[in-house]
């Protein structure tokens, strides 16, 4: 509740403040906007997309086992069994190590982040509204300064104007 009043009561100064700034012909300032939200999102897309990469870096490796065995097959018109056997065998414990990694480490991990996901998915909405209101308030106070300073080199006081709840008469008295 304290925290919109704050943005409320900056939000009004700060139009204020932009009024008579364009009263006086200056340019306004820019502001920027961010936060935690945008931060988790970009959290659960780094996460999405590197649970992505290891599936494929896996995938790359199998692909690379099978492509070794047609390469030996191929290069020999009569193919060695023997070879062809332990081609194969390779394939298998490659297939079972990733298996075991898969079991040790690939499902705690898919499972921990799948929770992390689920945690940051519930957590986004509650952040959300502290989150602007926070934003907002840092952006104001930003955008405050800076019409300040705008202000105060043009030779107005922002303290000035924004005690005194007649602008168009402190405008005035800025010109003159």
């Amino acid at each position: 509740a304290e925290l919109g009043l704050q943005v409320d009561r900056l939000r009004s100064e700060n139009q204020k403040l932009r009024e008579l700034l364009i009263e006086l012909g200056l340019e306004l300032p820019s502001a920027d906007q961010g936060g935690a939200v945008r931060a988790a999102e970009t959290l659960v897309s780094l996460m999405t997309e590197g649970g992505s990469l290891v599936r494929e870096r896996e995938e790359l490796i199998l692909e690379h086992a099978r492509l070794t065995v047609a390469q030996q097959a191929a290069e020999d018109q009569d193919p060695d069994l023997e070879q062809l056997l332990q081609a194969l065998l390779e394939v298998d414990a490659l297939n079972a190590e990733r298996e075991q990694l898969r079991m040790e480490r690939g499902l705690q991990e898919q499972a921990e982040a799948d929770e992390l996901v689920d945690a940051l998915s519930k957590l986004r909405p509650l952040l959300s509204e502290t989150d602007v209101l926070r934003t907002e308030r840092q952006r104001l106070v930003s955008e405050r300064r800076s019409l300040a300073e705008v202000a105060q080199g043009a030779g107005v006081f922002a303290e000035e104007v924004l005690e005194d709840e007649d602008l168009e008469l402190q405008l005035l008295n800025a010109v003159k």
